[in-house]
């Protein structure tokens, strides 16, 4: 018998009806099985981004909840967004179409943009924002996973580059791509 049939048989009796007691169950078990899917609703997610360096230029493609940095709000030991006092804000952004958040972004590049840096050697690299691919807004409680395109021109010179990322902007998967198959 299935462990959880075990604690109902033992929580309710031997002789307990169970044709009852799993039809009148499974509703609740259905909401138990789409409860924690409720709760991802505005639950912090790391960005992903994927590093390509060339020989004259470092391709950053960043995948992130973009209304969170645009909205100000501090990620760091963040796990909803709902917690932080500009969950307003959060939320307006979240209800804007593409185009207006895109404009957005545009507009607050410049302060954003000093929250990541790319260097090489002891430079730090200007980073520029190419494109901009962000989906409809879909159901507005849950995230909606924008994509952006960075680049930074390299500098003449072998040296390593180097990205880091401001920890209010929250945890990151940082996945490089050298084009070659001894990449890591």
């Amino acid at each position: 018998m299935a462990p959880a049939l075990l604690f109902l048989k033992a929580a309710i009796g031997p002789n307990a009806d169970w044709q009852s007691i799993m039809c009148q169950s499974s509703g609740s078990m259905i909401w138990l099985l789409l409860w924690p899917m409720a709760l991802n609703a505005h639950e912090t997610r790391p960005a992903i981004a994927d590093m390509r360096v060339g020989e004259n230029e470092v391709a950053l493609e960043l995948t992130l909840a973009l209304e969170a940095p645009l909205a100000g709000i501090d990620l760091d030991g963040l796990s909803d967004t709902d917690d932080a006092p500009q969950a307003n804000d959060y939320d307006r952004l979240r209800d804007l179409p593409p185009g207006d958040l895109e404009n957005t972004l545009r507009a607050a590049w410049p302060e954003l943009s000093e929250l990541l840096q790319i260097s090489s050697g002891s430079e730090r690299l200007a980073v520029s924002l190419n494109a901009a691919a962000i989906p409809e807004v879909g159901d507005p409680d849950l995230p909606r996973d924008s994509v952006l395109s960075l680049s930074a021109v390299l500098p003449p010179g072998t040296d390593p580059v180097v990205f880091s990322w401001d920890r209010r902007l929250g945890p990151i998967i940082l996945r490089e791509d050298s084009g070659t198959a001894d990449a890591y």
